[in-house]
């Protein structure tokens, strides 16, 4: 089973502190920051998965004095509180006062499988040491935001094998490096990610160019001219930005005579917890930067639940307001449009072809003649289709006298065919708006309607309608 080594940075908030602690920026530092602390009962906590932990910081003897001067500063670790793994560390005095840097503050003891948590506790506080970063063992590449390669990795591979050599020195990752003066040297690594940066030193006193390449692609020249004053630890040599998630080479290639470094590489593994990427950092590791990665930290801030659900919230508040205005608006609407003069019905018949209405009473009740108990329908002749016919009104009880000329306005009628309208008595005497004008003339109230329906032919005046000049 593959196993993966995670890296995360002292400014990474996966590690919780409390206390008095302070950050401070170090280009010879990983990603170019460091955590120290001067006052005694000041902790840390690092929650992870894995199978061991290791931390890792450097000392600077000068802040506590003069060269020479003794330190006493103690930081004790402990795994879940088993006193099997607690561990302490006071660094060693030194004459020279010289900053020392990627030493093992701590290295745990193995561990079960699964989730632990990580306690740091500052005792005699002097503010020599700092916390660079913490690594721990794990089989799993999602339960890290960055994977460490280290420059002795057996998935690095150098060519030719014996043009290269190491270095310990104490600027290094984890204190190695590698380095080839042979023209054409270089090196490939195989890794499985969605990103990577390479990292290494660039030496003084001559140019660097070194080209790199992913999977055969256009190259990616790094180069160095002039060269430093002195040996620079810990530069960005290459960063591929975001790639296809999946198995990739990458293939770097001394040209010239141009040295080449090797330190060490990150790799943003596939289906990580998050999308952070520490293999590609957007500066450069003298600046302050602080990559955000998930450690034990797999969900959203707080804040950002709480903001997202008030947020939630108001929009559902403003939705069924504007829901409730405007149908309230639409009942308003639907109240002040003016009643239809007529509805239509059903046909009449196919001997008059045409179409049966109803008139409503949209007037004041003054204004119309005494209502009926019951209905009385109104038939209506149109000429020219049934020429030996007429239409009589038997509703003179309704109207002001049997021969009086009533007159209305009647719209809707469907087409220029024989029409009849059925009406009500209280609602004859209204002059309804737009359409051809008819004339009714009201007869004997005992009399019988002579029309499609009746067999019978009573006296009665013929109400002549001309036909209307549009359609409905």
């Amino acid at each position: 089973m593959s196993r993966y080594l995670a890296i995360f940075d002292d400014a990474d908030p996966a590690i919780e502190y409390t206390g008095a602690w302070s950050h401070s920026q170090s280009s010879d530092e990983f990603l170019g920051t460091v955590t120290n602390t001067d006052t005694d009962g000041s902790t840390a906590s690092f929650s992870f998965k894995g199978t061991s932990v290791n931390v890792y910081g450097s000392v600077n003897p000068s802040i506590a004095g003069a060269a020479g001067t003794e330190l006493i500063e103690t930081y004790s670790f402990i795994v879940d509180g088993n006193s099997s793994t607690r561990r302490t560390y006071t660094p060693p005095t030194t004459k020279s006062g010289d900053v020392l840097r990627h030493l093992p503050f701590y290295q745990s003891p193995p561990l079960v499988s699964g989730h632990h948590e990580l306690k740091i506790s500052v005792q005699k506080g002097q503010g020599v040491m700092f916390l660079d970063y913490l690594t721990f063992d794990t089989a799993v590449a999602r339960n890290a935001s960055a994977i460490l390669i280290d420059d002795r990795d057996a998935r690095v591979v150098y060519q030719p094998t014996k043009g290269w050599g190491a270095s310990d020195a104490f600027d290094d990752m984890m204190q190695t490096s590698q380095m080839s003066s042979e023209p054409g040297a270089g090196f490939s690594l195989q890794f499985e990610g969605k990103a990577i940066s390479y990292w290494g030193s660039v030496p003084s006193g001559n140019s660097t160019d070194i080209s790199i390449s992913i999977d055969g692609g256009p190259p990616t020249r790094f180069v160095q001219d002039p060269a430093p004053a002195s040996l620079t630890h810990n530069t960005l040599i290459y960063s591929s930005g975001a790639l296809a998630d999946g198995n990739h080479t990458l293939v770097a290639t001394a040209q010239g005579s141009s040295q080449i470094h090797v330190d060490f590489f990150l790799v943003t593994p596939s289906w990580g917890a998050n999308d952070t990427n520490l293999a590609a950092p957007s500066a450069s590791p003298s600046s302050s930067t602080s990559w955000v990665s998930s450690g034990a930290r797999t969900g959203p801030p707080a804040g950002v639940i709480v903001g997202g659900t008030i947020a939630g919230l108001i929009v559902m508040v403003v939705l069924a307001l504007l829901f409730r205005f405007l149908r309230r608006r639409r009942k308003q609407r639907r109240r002040q449009l003016p009643r239809a003069a007529f509805t239509a019905g059903l046909p009449v018949g196919p001997e008059t072809g045409g179409a049966l209405f109803f008139v409503r009473d949209t007037s004041p009740p003054d204004m119309l003649p005494p209502a009926s108990p019951r209905p009385t329908p109104l038939h209506i002749y149109i000429p020219g289709q049934n020429p030996d016919r007429m239409a009589i009104s038997p509703f003179a009880s309704a109207l002001p006298s049997a021969a009086q000329r009533q007159k209305f306005r009647m719209s809707g009628l469907a087409s220029q065919t024989n029409t009849a309208v059925v009406a009500s008595r209280s609602s004859l005497a209204k002059e309804v708006g737009g359409g051809p004008e008819v004339t009714i003339v009201e007869e004997d109230p005992d009399a019988t309607c002579v029309c499609p329906h009746s067999r019978h032919e009573p006296p009665g005046d013929e109400i002549n309608v001309p036909p209307p000049k549009y359609s409905a």
